[in-house]
């Protein structure tokens, strides 16, 4: 494989783990407002240590590819603006925090 090749490929295992964390709480918020509460913790524990997985691999791959060359950093700045992977975080982040704000209302009505 060529370099842009291999540098591509680590932009998507990148994207990929960039958006496993923020997707999993966004979805144990909304868990909590459609789920009982003692099954959405469950839930919810179940991916923690899959979380923290994640994150650890995300950090060693980003220390990795930071030691890599510039090819690398140029080619993640392209792909980043071409999937609008910012954007996709920042949307899956308010959709967190309005269904917490919503769970946390009908915590508060109860």
């Amino acid at each position: 494989m060529n370099k842009n090749k291999i540098n591509l490929l680590f932009c998507w295992v990148i994207t990929v783990l960039c958006l496993i964390p923020s997707t999993f709480l966004a979805a144990y918020a909304v868990m909590g407002i459609f789920l009982a509460q003692e099954k959405a913790n469950t839930i919810f524990l179940n991916f923690v240590y899959l979380v923290m997985a994640i994150l650890a691999v995300y950090i060693l791959l980003y220390i990795v590819n930071r030691i890599r060359d510039k090819s690398f950093n140029e080619c993640w700045e392209k792909h980043k603006k071409k999937i609008y992977l910012d954007k996709i975080i920042l949307v899956e982040d308010i959709l967190f925090i309005v269904a917490n704000l919503y769970h946390a209302y009908i915590l508060y009505k109860m």
